[in-house]
């Protein structure tokens, strides 16, 4: 009987997430920010597991918050949890993203443009490496990156085109071979 309470709450959950199912009551805006803040805290100290609980229960209380959107969905990503749900996320909250967003705070509704970073990564373990290499190419279209960073970018846009375009890869190593 256990195992089917789980069930059911596991698939409420999903579906919650998937089609924003308003199961909850609304949040007032106090209670909101004082979760926010929290959940917040927990990512920047690396409790990414303690802050999921919290994010799933604002993004439940407001699903166009594009901050708590890219926050769960990059702590998903990050914990290897609900990647397509993840994707979903990351998805929408690349829709609106800003190169001057103030990551952390609750007022401000928008996503950094790293959320390209992670939508790209979500899309790479999930196999969709076109999608995943038109993520990184417009994450890296932002500059402002370190060069680190652009050189680790590259690196993921090529073995996403490796295995978009195995024979152009093989010919291109066969003549880096010729004397």
């Amino acid at each position: 009987m256990k195992t089917i309470s789980s069930i059911l709450k596991s698939t409420v959950t999903i579906l919650t997430m998937m089609f924003g199912l308003n199961v909850q009551a609304q949040m007032s805006d106090y209670k909101f920010e004082q979760q926010f803040n929290k959940a917040f805290e927990l990512v920047v100290t690396g409790e990414i597991d303690q802050a999921i609980p919290l994010l799933e229960t604002l993004r439940r209380a407001d699903r166009s918050h594009h901050q708590v959107n890219y926050l769960l969905g990059m702590c998903y990503v990050r914990t290897g949890q609900h990647l397509n749900v993840s994707e979903m996320l990351l998805t929408i909250a690349s829709n609106n993203t800003d190169q001057h967003s103030q990551l952390g705070m609750v007022e401000n509704r928008t996503a950094p443009v790293r959320t390209w970073y992670y939508l790209a990564e979500v899309q790479f373990k999930l196999g969709h490496f076109r999608e995943s290499r038109d993520a990184y190419r417009t994450y890296m279209s932002f500059g402002r990156l370190g060069m680190e960073e652009i050189r680790m970018v590259r690196d993921r846009i090529n073995e996403a085109e490796a295995i978009l375009f195995p024979s152009r890869q093989s010919s291109v190593t066969l003549a880096a071979l010729q004397p």
